[in-house]
């Protein structure tokens, strides 16, 4: 039986799978939520990795934006998106990690994450 943690703030639409030894890319605006979830990911044993977003502070250009294939998403075996699907900007990038990443994990945090472990 596992237990659960969450970070105020956040759920996600899938569960995350095993993270431990995994390289994991945080794509969260920087702040509170995006600490918290960096520190979840780390205490389950992941080797986590940031990114912004294109909202991100400068430089803050994304190859995604771009449709070109991302360095950060191709050393993550998980993907834990956070940055919302409020901005279009936002919405491109998801599509393009999808197109252009087909075999990289996503998972999606909405307005609340749980992480589930075993």
């Amino acid at each position: 039986m596992g237990s659960e943690r969450e970070a105020a703030g956040t759920v996600a639409t899938a569960s995350p799978p095993c993270v431990a030894g995994r390289v994991v890319l945080l794509e969260a605006p920087e702040g509170d939520e995006a600490a918290e979830l960096w520190r979840i990911l780390e205490d389950e044993g992941a080797r986590v990795s940031w990114c912004p977003g294109p909202e991100g502070p400068p430089p803050a250009w994304c190859p995604l934006m771009a449709g070109r294939r991302c360095s950060l998403v191709e050393s993550a075996a998980v993907v834990v998106f956070a940055l919302g699907l409020e901005t279009a900007s936002c919405r491109l990038v998801r599509a393009e990690l999808e197109r252009l990443h087909p075999d990289t994990a996503v998972v999606t945090a909405a307005s609340t994450f749980s992480l589930v472990h075993h």
